[in-house]
């Protein structure tokens, strides 16, 4: 009805066994309990000393205990009490007798001897109690594996590496020496074993590492080991090193990130303050990712949740995924600001003059974390010696930990555009063959690849691998993989794209760059480009519109891989394409138009006045004469071409293409049949051509001599033989043929 001492229990027990008794009336006698203080165990010593003397427990199922053998022997024998169970669905769970001699599995109301039985499970199987655990060290080093095992003695142990019985480990613990990283990854694990059953560990695995982590965390706790990061600035880069960071060190004399423009936050001692990032911005402390985190008012930031603890320690750091800029008693609420600030590729945190928690100076430093996972730390003006500083995956103290010396670090290396040592070669393969493109690069790392064919990036999948590596492999090449391959390298500070390498097979000509569509001005000379690539010799046929082309007058290159047409006037606008072939078949281009601009011309050409000449742009009026033609440009200045582009006084050269040398300020242009007009923007007008120096017989007939009092003209034009101009005052002028109407050609009065 009460609780036992321990020395209450055994008396209680040896009583209670000395009274059991069976159906006959047969009982127990002469049953002394002891317990051993060194072992731990209960020692049952028989009252008989034969040499077939036992103990043997008996009573009906109320007790709980049915002929169960607790020993045997002519010596005392240990028993060692163990709670018994049984597995359900896989898992052990204990069981008890209650008070009507039921098994079951609850054990409430089991307070005393009297409601609860002891029950001594003498056949039980082994059970690892503690399972042996994995281990980290360094290379050279030993490491012991061990575990805790119960069951019905002797129990055997059988250790295993990889699966492999270890010979000679039959211990408890299995100790491997002088280990290296060679030995990384191995997995132990033990056989428990006796006469009733085996049981088998969990695996244990033994990571080695070559040398001792950097967990970039400084404690500067007393001198002379005090703080000494004022005036440098560190960045932490992720990589792929069992310390998951490489660190480099740089003076500092102001912050990277000007903090003016920020959010400023109100934080009082030993308070704190949640900051969501915007859109898809995030950031990561040792790998763990998030676009929240919190900044403390103690100089540290933190994931996952807010920490209020000022007292700088290992075990507070390492609770928490963190960036400890300075972890310390700071007091913002005394005097100083905290403010953050959120740019394109990283996030700023800025403690300015905040001092330490009853004291007045202050302390002038900012962390930076940046979106690919960069972290930057700097320090300007340091006033407290006693603080810590440094990064935490928020896992407890790491293994192997040992203090950073920050200071020490390497200086930062100053970022170098990558660039390119060996570039990949062009190749020949048997068709169904393998193929691969390699290149050498150079530059600050990390350095990323990413493999093209015709500029377009490829990636891994059916017969390519590799597409993001310094090496492209294409397994079983066909047709389809001909073409030029090239490889863009990039890092934080650039990129850059290597020289094309070709591949060619025993198939028909790949095309690697298609001949461009072309707009250009008329007169001027086009060209056509192709870039192919297959077993040689390559054959190349141009052709217009489907037909093929052959070198002569304008044209030229038709069998070669560029196209040249000079003088391009209307009737050369149309498709161009191009036709490959070499022993394996042909190909051919897409087809490339070519286009005029800005003006086209057409009709009779007798004189090169449908010939638009080369160069000619910046149009704003165009005029035609009978063999001659007019533009008008916008700096008003104006061209002529065709016939009388000098006088020779032979029908129809009279001078009406050889525009004036000093002509400019033309407004607008006409033509007649042999003569020109331009209008000036002081309402002046000037004339050439026929009729300019020697009028009277056909076809001069003064309409290229201007009336001397002609002024303020507003718009000209030109008949076969005459000229008119309106004025401003909305009269004409009129000059040349037919001043009278004689009836005689061309004098007709117009």
């Amino acid at each position: 009805s009460s609780s036992y001492t321990l020395d209450g229990f055994i008396a209680a027990l040896q009583q209670r066994i000395n009274q059991m008794t069976n159906d006959s009336g047969s009982s127990v006698s002469g049953v002394k309990v002891e317990y051993d203080r060194l072992k731990n165990s209960f020692q049952f010593t028989s009252g008989t000393t034969g040499s077939n003397s036992f103990i043997q427990v008996s009573g009906s199922s109320t007790w709980g205990l049915a002929n169960v053998s607790a020993g045997r022997g002519t010596t005392s024998t240990w028993i060692h009490p163990s709670q018994y169970s049984e597995l359900v669905n896989g898992l052990p769970v204990a069981k008890y007798i209650d008070a009507r001699g039921e098994e079951t599995s609850s054990a409430d109301g089991f307070t005393n001897i009297s409601a609860a039985i002891l029950v001594i499970d003498d056949d039980t199987p082994p059970q690892i109690t503690s399972q042996p655990p994995s281990q980290v060290t360094l290379a050279s080093n030993s490491v012991s594996f061990s575990l805790k095992a119960t069951g019905k003695d002797p129990l055997y142990y059988f250790w295993s590496r990889d699966g492999n019985p270890i010979a000679g480990a039959t211990g408890l613990s299995y100790a491997a020496n002088n280990v290296q990283v060679a030995d990384s990854g191995s997995v132990f694990t033990c056989l428990v074993s006796n006469m009733f059953g085996t049981a088998l560990s969990s695996n244990a695995v033994l990571t080695v590492l070559a040398s001792r982590p950097n967990c970039f965390t400084e404690w500067f706790d007393a001198s002379p080991h005090t703080n000494d990061l004022a005036g440098r600035m560190f960045t932490f880069t992720p990589d792929a090193s069992p310390s998951q960071y490489a660190v480099c060190r740089q003076s500092a004399s102001s912050f990277p990130t000007d903090p003016a423009g920020g959010t400023v936050v109100s934080l009082s001692d030993d308070s704190s303050v949640a900051v969501t990032l915007s859109g898809t911005n995030s950031v990561s402390i040792y790998n763990r990712r998030t676009n929240a985190f919190f900044i403390g008012s103690n100089g540290y930031l933190t994931l996952n949740s807010d920490d209020l603890h000022y007292t700088p320690s290992y075990t507070n750091h390492f609770s928490l995924p963190r960036v400890s800029a300075l972890f310390c008693d700071l007091n913002p609420a005394n005097q100083g600001s905290i403010s953050w600030k959120e740019l394109g590729d990283r996030v700023a945190v800025t403690y300015q003059g905040v001092p330490e928690y009853g004291h007045t100076n202050g302390n002038s430093f900012q962390a930076e974390l940046f979106y690919d996972g960069r972290i930057r730390v700097s320090y300007l003006e340091l006033a407290v010696p006693l603080a810590l500083a440094g990064l935490s995956a928020g896992q407890g103290l790491p293994i192997l930990f040992a203090p950073s010396d920050l200071s020490a670090s390497d200086p930062c290396v100053v970022l170098s555009d990558p660039d390119i040592a060996t570039q990949p070669q062009s190749q020949s393969v048997a068709a169904g063959a393998s193929a691969s493109f390699s290149v050498t690069a150079v530059g600050t790392p990390l350095l990323s690849y990413q493999w093209l064919k015709e500029g377009v990036a490829l990636v891994d999948g059916g017969n390519i691998a590799g597409a993001q590596t310094p090496t492209l492999m294409l397994a079983s090449v066909q047709a389809a993989d001909m073409g030029s391959y090239s490889v863009t390298v990039s890092n934080l500070n650039g990129r850059i794209t290597s020289a094309k390498a070709t591949l060619v097979g025993p198939f028909a000509p790949a095309i690697l760059t298609q001949p461009a569509g072309r707009q250009a001005a008329a007169g001027s000379t086009v060209t056509f480009t192709l870039g192919a690539a297959g077993p040689g010799p390559l054959r190349f046929q141009w052709q217009q519109g489907g037909t093929n082309l052959a070198d002569g007058g304008k044209i030229s290159g038709t069998r070669t891989v560029s196209l040249a047409i000079s003088n391009v006037q209307l009737a050369e606008m149309a498709n161009y394409s191009v036709v490959v072939s070499n022993a394996n078949g042909s190909t051919t281009s897409s087809n490339a138009p070519l286009t005029l601009w800005p003006l086209v011309s057409w009709g009779h050409n007798g004189y090169g006045q449908a010939d638009l000449p080369s160069g000619l742009t910046n149009v704003a009026a165009v005029a035609a004469g009978h063999y001659h033609s007019l533009a008008l440009k916008n700096n008003g200045t104006v061209a002529a071409w065709g016939a009388g582009t000098s006088y020779a006084g032979t029908s129809p050269h009279f001078g009406q293409s050889a525009v004036p040398a000093t002509l400019s300020n033309v407004t607008s242009v006409a033509a007649g049949y042999y003569h020109s007009l331009a209008l000036r923007a002081d309402g002046t007008v000037a004339a050439w051509g026929a009729s300019s120096n020697s009028p009277g017989t056909s076809p001069n007939y003064g309409q290229a001599l201007v009336p001397g009092f002609l002024s303020n003209v507003t718009a000209v034009a030109g008949g076969a033989y005459h000229s008119l101009a309106l004025k401003s005052d909305r009269t004409v002028a009129a000059w040349g043929a037919g001043t009278s109407n004689t009836g005689a050609n061309p004098h007709y009065g117009q």
